[in-house]
């Protein structure tokens, strides 16, 4: 039987490479633990938005300021009408007058949306994007205003998130 004798040479290089293949085994550990740390952490995620099936285009902003919209208040709340009026001025419409209802009805419901022959594509829009469920009355009037009637139980104007206007 014969002993094989290692030089130190030999020994020296095998100890390099079992060290290396030590550090290239933690690197790799060290990696995959971060990333799935990583991966936990910032929780699963989210799906792509899909594009609406409808009709609706949501790229284009309805045209709120081609006619006047008057803001009448048919309650006893002091300044709901002018409070009322910034709002919808704030969300594009050209507001006309802002006063007490004149008419003097009793309007139990949130409002209604007042309005002539010409103007009942804007009353609508106003119907739609400020107050859905309000009754929507024609009257006599030759121009396309629109009167937004705060009744009763009005609790105010349709949050923007949620007013569509298709």
């Amino acid at each position: 039987m014969s002993i094989l004798v290692e030089s130190a040479a030999s020994r020296r290089a095998r100890k390099r490479r079992k060290t290396l293949i030590t550090l290239l085994v933690v690197a790799l550990l060290v990696f995959l633990a971060y990333y799935y740390a990583k991966a936990v952490l910032d929780g699963p995620k989210a799906a792509a938005p899909t594009t609406p099936t409808t009709s609706c285009s949501t790229t284009t902003k309805p045209v709120t300021n081609t006619f006047s919209l008057n803001v009448l208040n048919a309650t006893q709340r002091a300044g709901l009408a002018a409070a009322t009026a910034r709002t919808a001025g704030q969300r594009g419409f050209k507001i006309g007058r802002v006063a007490n209802d004149t008419s003097r009805r009793t309007i139990t419901d949130a409002g209604e949306v007042r309005f002539g022959a010409g103007g009942a594509a804007n009353a609508k829009l106003v119907t739609t994007l400020l107050l859905p469920g309000a009754k929507q009355v024609q009257d006599a009037r030759t121009d396309v205003s629109v009167d937004l009637v705060l009744g009763d139980g009005f609790n105010g104007l349709t949050p923007v998130s949620t007013a569509k206007p298709c």
